[in-house]
């Protein structure tokens, strides 16, 4: 039982705690109430403070967090330590040339076979991508539609371009977080299919989507098992739906032409080294690969292991995805931290520059007895203020700006919630960092004593660090104001260089889903009454047109001893593409109608004719060649063509000279039938013209969507990495050069009212607008000049570098680095030229009273 004094001895001590913690509260509320006075004081300096570190804290949090998980790109994956992707290099001569090509699909057949032969490897996995489908091997070609049953006799039909046909371990293999079903069975039976979560939500809405049925071009059925989390961003898979391979024998063949190829993983024993294994792979390349028929002389095919998180930065021809920049994510992950160190470079200054204006403020309170650490307290109370507010402030600005940054930039913004804790930290210290920044230099001031401070005529010079900081800031924005310039100029070259064909007013439209067995006689009816269109001036048909992806080539023999010879091809067109699409031809003739020899026949472009070693084009015509996978001999040259461009000028993973050909309609390549409808129009009512067309499609392909879209889409589509790029890069170079024009706007305004007197005496004295702004921009000049001896160099190398990667680039020029130094003086210029006007036109006498 306690004792009575027991309780009063509880009482004592929680009574001395409350006293204890009621003057610590106290004390606090007036700091803080000091705090916001003084803030007050000056409100432009305040807004300009919070402004430029708020823009850098959301900088930072959009930019850093989406890097970071960018460069961890397919390293969620457990076990990923051990996966790896299994490609090919292929090694060959073309003439007195030795060339080789990375090659990311693999002979499926061998990769299971490799589980059996090593020990090293422990698990194998394949998928086979939409692109590398033909309807002789996998039931339907790289044109697929998905059907559904939506009522008695109706089916809903949908166009799908990320299929695959994947192994039944894969889900397992890869450990992906699944919605329904059991990834353990997902695809254990013949003719199942899994759909990502957003694909069985189009299919199916609200309703459950196992055990449903749909149809691959109407014809093979499958049956829904499961459906699986949408992929990330930060992994290079990124399929919709996924078909089964069990049952399916071909997949397990080893030949040349009887194999499938796709991306095949591998996952090795603890311990085991991928250059070990691939070493001793490739001791046996010639034995497991052997000889390419009809491939050049002296070819040679080796494995090579890709460690899986290399997998997305790796530009290897068959990529079905695109591929990630390490070098511009690392820029992007140090343009973060270059835009929060701007802001708190700015930060920092005007905390300088106004702790001079309270040199008497300290001094006052230090001679009646404060101690150091209550002023210290009263300055971090003021730092915390100023950085809580700005972090607040930049939260709500990545809230309201979310949907524009992630539509028109790209960038992912990710949850909070879904932050690795390393990430959390770094954010978190980022927001210490600033309010350590902030009072570094007061605690410095505090050091001096009361009497020096109390000094009516004492200054204290700006730090040498603080010279050091804003001259880095500036060299920061030039080197970024130079960046995007190159990227500009160099994006600009590629997209505006000549293709070879007209692209200007030609509208693509797609043919129908599903194509019956009067879909000839309807396209033909349709090209008829199309052409009848006001605003037509010429039609076309064919496979493919200029900008769609070619993963591979089709190879011509000049005869059966001969190598194979890759070639481009938009394939079985009609007698009108090469006038549609503007393409003269150099020797021979087109194709015609009324000519059933051209059937056999085929036309080539000149670079088609220098690679299969004719001396000059025009001997090609008449010539005899073969078409060896669709076993057409004696097919005959009647044309020669001006070449036009298939890829980007990205990289040289492709010989950009590879040269072309076309053939007539379906007669040789049955698979290349007509996909796409060119028209030009005239742009002058494009509008209507396009939409008379599209009345006329539904009119003979009734139930079909009528999609369209201009084949300069087309083609911009292999740059929209780049132009994203260009984008992301733009923005943020000018917020940093924001940030940097804030800091000046606040430091010439503080400099403005410190010399106010000396302004208004030189004023008196006869001094003109000239000799106001040297006074005030004397400082910013000398750290401009050392800070562009600094940047053009940085900026000359990094811009080398990022150049490397285009096979035809810009030639740098002195102006493309003197042009940025020139366009940040005058952004600033017009930044500071209020400040200044106002300053130089001020009354001198009012001057004279200012203390």
């Amino acid at each position: 039982m306690s004792k009575p004094w027991q309780y009063a001895n509880i009482g004592i001590v929680l009574a001395s705690q409350v006293c204890t913690v009621q003057p610590l509260a106290h004390m606090l509320l007036n700091y803080l109430k000091l705090s916001f006075r003084l803030l007050l004081r000056n409100p432009f300096l305040t807004l300009i403070n919070i402004t430029g570190l708020s823009i850098g804290f959301a900088a930072f949090y959009i930019l850093w967090p989406y890097a970071q998980s960018e460069l961890r790109a397919d390293q969620f994956y457990k076990d990923y330590g051990r996966m790896a992707r299994l490609s090919r290099l292929y090694e060959f001569n073309e003439g007195n040339r030795e060339r080789s090509v990375r090659i990311a699909a693999h002979n499926s057949g061998l990769s299971k076979k490799f589980a059996d032969e090593y020990d090293e490897i422990e698990e194998v996995t394949r998928i086979v991508p939409q692109q590398f489908f033909e309807t002789y091997r996998h039931g339907f070609g790289s044109d697929v539609f998905v059907s559904i049953d939506v009522r008695d006799g109706e089916r809903e039909y949908f166009r799908e371009t990320k299929l695959v046909y994947g192994d039944p371990n894969f889900f397992t293999f890869f450990s992906l977080p699944v919605v329904t079903g059991n990834p353990e069975n997902f695809l254990a039976a013949p003719n199942t299919a899994v759909l990502s979560e957003a694909t069985a939500a189009r299919y199916f809405g609200d309703s459950d989507p196992l055990l449903k049925t749909i149809y691959f071009n109407d014809s093979i059925a499958f049956t829904v098992t499961g459906v699986y989390k949408n992929f990330p961003h930060n992994t290079h898979l990124g399929f919709d739906l996924m078909l089964s391979t069990a049952g399916i024998d071909g997949i397990d063949m080893t030949g040349w032409f009887t194999t499938w190829f796709g991306s095949a993983y591998i996952k090795v024993k603890e311990g085991v080294d991928f250059t070990d294994l691939q070493y001793k792979i490739n001791l046996r390349a010639d034995e497991i690969y052997g000889i390419c028929p009809n491939c050049p002389g002296n070819s040679k095919t080796t494995a090579v292991i890709e460690p899986i998180n290399e997998v997305p930065f790796t530009p290897v021809a068959g990529n079905t995805f695109v591929e990630k920049s390490r070098p511009l994510l690392i820029s992007i992950e140090l343009l973060a931290f270059v835009i929060l160190f701007l802001a708190w470079v700015n930060s920092a200054s005007l905390s300088v520059y106004q702790l001079r204006k309270r040199m008497y403020e300290i001094g006052t309170r230090k001679a009646v007895g404060a101690q150091q650490r209550d002023i210290i307290t009263q300055f971090l109370v003021e730092a915390i203020m100023i950085n809580l507010l700005s972090f607040i402030l930049g939260l709500t600005m990545i809230q309201l700006f979310q949907r524009p940054i992630e539509m028109w930039l790209n960038f992912y913004i990710i949850e909070v919630t879904s932050l690795p804790v390393k990430a959390l930290v770094v954010m978190m210290l980022t927001f210490v960092s600033g309010i350590f920044i902030t009072v570094l230099y007061p605690i410095v001031i505090l050091r001096m004593k009361a009497v020096l401070l109390l000094k009516k005529h004492f200054k204290v010079k700006a730090p040498l660090w603080i010279n050091i900081v804003v001259t880095a800031q500036y060299g920061s924005a030039l080197i970024l104001l130079a960046w995007i310039g190159i990227v500009y100029f160099q994006l600009d070259l590629i997209i505006s260089k000549p293709l070879g064909v007209q692209t200007t007013g030609m509208v693509v439209v797609d043919c129908p889903l599903k194509q019956t067995e009067d879909f000839e006689s309807k396209l033909d009816v349709f090209l008829k009454e199309a052409r009848k269109v006001s605003g037509v001036e010429d039609l076309t048909t064919s496979k493919t047109v200029i900008g769609d992806v070619a993963l591979y080539g089709i190879p011509i023999q000049r005869n059966k001893n001969d190598i194979e010879w890759g070639f481009d091809t938009n394939g079985g067109v009609d007698e009108n593409f090469l006038e549609t699409f503007g393409i003269p031809i150099l020797h021979g003739r087109n194709f015609q109608p009324d000519m059933p020899s051209d059937r056999n026949a085929i036309l080539v472009s000149k670079d088609a004719t220098t690679r299969m070693g004719f001396k000059r084009p025009d001997d090609a015509i008449g010539a005899k060649v073969i078409l060896p996978w669709y076993h057409h001999d004696n097919v005959e040259i009647i044309g020669v063509y001006r070449d036009y461009e298939f890829r980007p000028f990205l990289s040289d993973l492709v010989d950009p000279n590879r040269g072309s050909f076309i053939s007539y309609k379906t007669h040789l390549m049955s698979d290349y039938y007509p996909s796409k409808i060119s028209i030009r129009i005239k742009m002058e009512a494009a509008a209507t013209t396009i939409s008379d067309i599209g009345k006329v499609f539904e009119d003979v392909f009734p139930r079909n969507i009528y999609k369209w879209s201009f084949v300069d889409e087309n083609v911009m589509q292999y740059y929209q990495g780049e132009r994203t790029a260009r984008n992301q890069i733009t923005v943020f170079t000018l917020v940093a050069v924001g940030i940097a024009c804030l800091g000046l706007l606040g430091m010439i305004t503080n400099k403005t009212v410190e010399k106010t007197k000396e302004i208004g005496i030189r004023k008196i004295l006869g001094a003109r607008l000239l000799q106001i702004s040297q006074i005030l921009l004397s400082n910013t000049a000398r750290q401009l000049a050392m800070a562009a001896m600094v940047a053009i160099p940085l900026a000359y190398l990094l811009a080398s570098r990022y150049l490397e990667k285009f096979s035809e680039r810009i030639t740098l020029q002195w102006w493309h680095f003197v042009f940025p130094v020139l366009l940040l003086i005058a952004i600033m210029a017009v930044t500071i030229a209020a400040v200044v006007w106002k300053a130089a036109k001020s009354n001198p006498v009012d001057a004279l009273k200012h203390e």
